[in-house]
This record gives structure tokens, C-alpha cells and sequence, in this order.
């Protein structure tokens, strides 16, 4: 018995040791990222206003003002220690990881199955790293859906049956409260998920009187807040951008290619609660049916999104979080079956299942990052263009530019390689696909958005004289397999041609002949940019 035991303890740590490996691995992978994902336009919007540029006015920001505001700390700081930005938002972001992981082992002491245990409390703070940092894709990671899941994880965690009633200090409950809040104004769409754990209490405690505490106080009292900040400070938003993004966000919806992304939250489940029964009895089996219901709101959240990958992170990483507490379920229910005498093969191949979909997660996370450390990811298209596009910018010494295009890809790289600063407000024309694939009553309905689209351009080219521009000229426009001439498009709007008079061609741009796997010709948008000089 000693000499099984000592072996299973050797096993453990062995597995303890590779976990921390692992995290230090992807740690450092996400350092040197870049801003993968959605985080490039972000970061520029955040040196955009950081320069003195007004949000929703001379940046046409699409999100609420929070994000921008979390971003500017990793700009403003890459200014003054000359870092890049992006691996201090990555720095940054780990720290809050760190934060959100220490704050849920405090809440631990307090849950009756993991109190007494610290080498379980260590496994659950190793589970929400792995969750965190490792398991977080290199686009995802520091972006919206994934910060929310750090700021608001603790939250969800005290508001899970075991804890719900605990009396916790008045820091802890304040640092949750706090940290819970800013995780649920990142984006609107994060109040169903603040609902849904409404719901989840009210029908579980069939009281009212259960959803008035401190915390939800707290969180209620910061959203409001925040918003009539926003009303104040940039009601912009309220009158341009959200009438915009309610008409035109619906070119943007979930194909039948997306249902793809399904697939790891169906699969984690369906493996692994093969052998779930509604009758067991445990410790954990309140708190796993709550985050089973959390996955329920999760997928509503993935709905409201319009079905984008990145909005798959909270539901998959929520679905792996609870594959991980049924395993704890299992091993309780097996130890105390064995006492009793009445193991049965259910529970006895319960934990394996559970164990095998963490295993196969692991391994399959572990190959995207092989891939990237051994430099077998070729140089995406839209890299080689915007290194095309910088060459331009420094052989010129261009200090000003804008953009016509619907990638946002492009314009970071510039902005921070180059030192130059972006003049006209679009960082990308995402209301554009819309009248691509609309017919002809929505486009003749909606004509005042590319008529505002092409005055605000105007505009900003009267106001601010960029030095050059750089314009999407690809055969297929983003997302709709259609061309659209956008010179033309825009030309239209008598200011915009104006304006546009301002401008002659200098040179293009083009990787549309570029060849992707097994010599396949690579898809024909997003790859040819014309280059226009201003003359006069």
C-alpha cells in the first residue's frame, strides 16, 4: 500500500510539473503573439485616443468606450518604456489572469469540498491557469470574450450553490464585486450572461431576496454608472454608431460553417458525461448543474453575437470547467461506493472519460502551439502586405495616412512601425458587406449609412490632409465573395468625390496570385491594396 501510494504521489507531481510547464509554455507564446485577433484595431483605437482623438467622432470605434479605455494602459505604457504594445497587453492580462485565479482559491476555503484540501484547491487554481492562458487561443487571449471570462469568473464562482450562502470577508466580496464588474460593462452582450446567473439563483433559492447582496449591488450600481458615462462623455455612440451597427451588423450572420465551432463544447460534453446520472448524489452535483446552465446562457451569448469564433471562448471554456469538476464528482462517488461496497463499472469508468477529454484537449492545444514554436505556420497574406504597404510608408517617410478597406490588419502594423498616425476615423468599413449582399429596397431604406460613411471620409481627408491612402482594390469584397469598387462606390457622395480629387495613384499592391497549401490558389479578398498619394 505505501509503495502504491508513494507511486501515485511521484504520478501527481509529475503531472503538477508538466501543468506549470505548460503554462509557462503558452504564457510565453501569448507574449510574443502580437495582436493576433481583434486586439490590433483595438490597440489602435486606444493610440488613436490616447493622441487626442474622440471616440465615436474621429475614431469610429464599434465598441463600447471600456475596452478602449483597458487597452490605453498597455499603449500608454509601451510610449513610455518603449515596449510593444501588444506584449504589454499580454503582461497586462496575465496579471489579471493571476488575480482572477487567486481570488477563486480564497473563494475555495470557503466551499465545503475543497476547504480542508489544499492539494485540490492547487488543482482548481492549475485548472483556471490551464482555462486561462493555455487553452486560450493566440487571437482570443487578451481580447473581449476572453477578459470578460477573467474579470467575471469569480463571480460566477460565488454565485454557484456551494458558495452562494457562504460568509465570505468583506474584501474578498468587495475584490469580486469590483473585478466582476468591470468583466460584465466589457461588452453589452455580457449582461445576459449577469441575468442568466439571476436566473439560475432565483430558480434554484425560489427567492427574491437571494439576488440582493452586495455584489450584484455593486455590478448593477457600476453598469449604470457606466453608462450615463458614456451618455456624457461620448453620446456619439448612442446617435452614429449603434443606429449603424443595428442596420448593417446583420451581413454578419452565422453560416453554416460556423456551426464547426460547435463542435469542441459538444464533444467535451458528450464524452464526457456519458455516464452522468440525474440521481447521483454529491458535493459537486448542484454546482455542476449550475455551470451546465451557465454553457445554456454561454451558447444565447454565442446566438446574440451573430455566431463569430471568438465568441466560443466562454462556452467551451466553461464546458472544459465543468468536464474537470465531474471528474472530482467521480472520484467521490467511487471512493464512497467502494466503502460501501457497491462500486459499479459506471462509476468506475466515469473519471477515465472525463480524464481522457482534459487529456485530448490538452493534446490537441498543444499542436497549434508546436506548430508556431517550430516556425512551421507559413507568413499569413495580409503580414506581406502590410510589410509591402510599411516599405511604402518609410521609403516615402510618410507620416499620415488613411484607409479604405474592410480589414483592420493592416493599419496597426503601420501605426506602430512606422510612427504614423491614422487620419481618417474607419480602422475598417464593417457596415460595407451589408450593401454588397443587400437587395435593392434595404440598400435604397438604409442609403443614408454609405452616405454618412462617404461624407465623414470627406471630411477627414479636408480636415486632416493624410499623406497617402491606402485602398482595398482585392476582386472580392470581405465576407460577400462580390467585388465592390469603393473609389467608385463612394464617389457617389459629391464631397467624397472632392475630396477624392485630392488623391493620385502611386502604386499596388497584390498577393492575389499568392499560392496557399498543395499549390491552391488562396482565397481573393483582402489581398490587393492601391496606393494614392495626396497632390494638392
Amino acid at each position: 500500500m505505501t509503495t502504491d501510494t508513494g507511486r501515485a504521489g511521484n504520478v501527481e507531481k509529475s503531472l503538477f510539473a508538466a501543468a506549470i510547464f505548460l503554462i509557462a509554455l503558452a504564457a510565453y507564446m501569448q507574449y510574443g503573439a502580437g495582436d493576433a485577433g481583434d486586439k490590433g484595431w483595438l490597440l489602435l483605437a486606444a493610440r488613436m485616443w490616447l493622441s487626442g482623438k474622440r471616440l465615436y467622432v474621429d475614431i469610429f470605434e464599434t465598441n463600447l468606450p471600456l475596452i478602449v479605455w483597458l487597452y490605453s494602459l498597455p499603449v500608454w505604457l509601451s510610449l513610455h518604456l518603449g515596449m510593444q504594445d501588444s506584449q504589454l497587453l499580454a503582461l497586462l492580462t496575465l496579471l489579471a489572469a493571476g488575480c482572477s485565479v487567486a481570488l477563486c482559491d480564497r473563494l475555495l476555503r470557503f466551499h465545503p469540498a475543497f476547504a480542508h484540501d489544499a492539494r485540490k484547491r492547487a488543482w482548481h487554481a492549475i485548472l483556471l491557469a490551464l482555462t486561462f492562458v493555455f487553452w486560450t487561443n493566440i487571437s482570443a487571449f487578451g481580447d473581449r470574450e476572453h477578459l470578460f471570462l477573467v474579470f467575471a469568473f469569480p463571480y460566477l464562482l460565488r454565485c454557484s450553490p456551494s458558495l452562494t450562502r457562504a460568509a465570505l470577508p468583506l474584501s474578498l466580496r468587495l475584490a469580486i464585486a469590483c473585478m466582476g464588474a468591470v468583466g460584465f460593462c466589457i461588452k453589452p452582450h455580457c449582461a445576459l450572461i449577469f441575468l442568466g446567473v439571476q436566473a439560475l439563483t432565483l430558480w434554484r433559492e425560489r427567492s427574491l431576496r437571494m439576488l440582493w447582496n452586495l455584489e450584484n449591488g455593486i455590478i448593477c450600481a457600476g453598469g449604470a454608472a457606466y453608462l450615463l458615462l458614456v451618455w456624457l462623455l461620448a453620446p456619439e455612440f448612442f446617435f452614429n454608431v449603434l443606429p449603424m451597427e443595428w442596420v448593417s451588423y446583420g451581413a454578419y450572420s452565422m453560416g453554416a460553417a460556423r456551426i464547426m465551432f460547435f463542435l469542441p463544447s459538444l464533444l467535451i460534453l458528450g464524452v464526457a458525461f456519458v455516464d452522468f446520472r440525474p440521481r447521483d448524489v454529491s458535493p459537486y452535483r448542484k454546482d455542476i448543474l449550475y455551470f451546465l446552465g451557465i454553457c445554456v446562457f454561454l451558447l444565447l451569448y454565442v446566438f446574440a453575437n451573430n455566431g463569430w469564433g471568438y465568441t466560443f471562448y466562454p462556452l467551451n471554456s466553461m464546458a472544459l470547467f465543468a468536464v474537470a469538476w465531474l471528474w472530482w464528482e467521480f472520484r467521490w462517488l467511487k471512493r464512497e461506493a467502494t466503502a460501501r461496497g457497491t462500486l459499479t463499472r459506471r462509476l468506475s469508468q466515469g473519471g477515465y472519460a472525463c480524464a481522457m477529454v482534459l487529456g485530448a484537449n490538452i493534446l490537441l492545444t498543444m499542436l497549434p502551439y508546436a506548430i508556431v514554436y517550430s516556425g512551421g505556420m507559413p507568413m499569413p497574406r495580409k503580414q506581406n502586405i502590410a510589410a509591402d504597404l510599411l516599405d511604402v510608408m518609410k521609403e516615402n517617410h510618410f507620416d499620415t495616412f488613411g484607409g479604405l478597406s474592410p480589414s483592420f490588419k493592416i493599419w496597426p502594423v503601420l501605426a506602430r512601425n512606422a510612427g504614423a498616425q491614422m487620419e481618417t476615423r474607419y480602422h475598417h468599413l464593417w457596415m460595407m458587406p451589408s450593401f454588397v449582399l443587400g437587395n435593392e429596397a434595404f440598400i435604397r431604406k438604409q442609403a443614408w449609412v454609405p452616405a454618412y460613411v462617404a461624407t465623414t471620409l470627406a471630411e477627414d481627408m479636408d480636415r486632416n490632409k493624410p499623406e497617402v491612402m491606402f485602398v482595398d482594390t482585392s476582386p472580392e469584397f470581405f465576407s460577400t465573395r462580390k467585388p465592390l469598387d469603393l473609389i467608385a462606390y463612394f464617389s457617389s457622395t459629391p464631397a467624397f468625390k472632392e475630396a477624392w480629387n485630392h488623391y493620385a495613384w502611386m502604386k499596388r499592391v497584390s498577393h492575389c496570385e499568392d499560392e496557399g497549401p498543395n499549390g491552391k490558389k488562396v482565397e481573393q479578398f483582402q489581398c490587393r491594396y492601391d496606393v494614392f498619394r495626396r497632390v494638392r
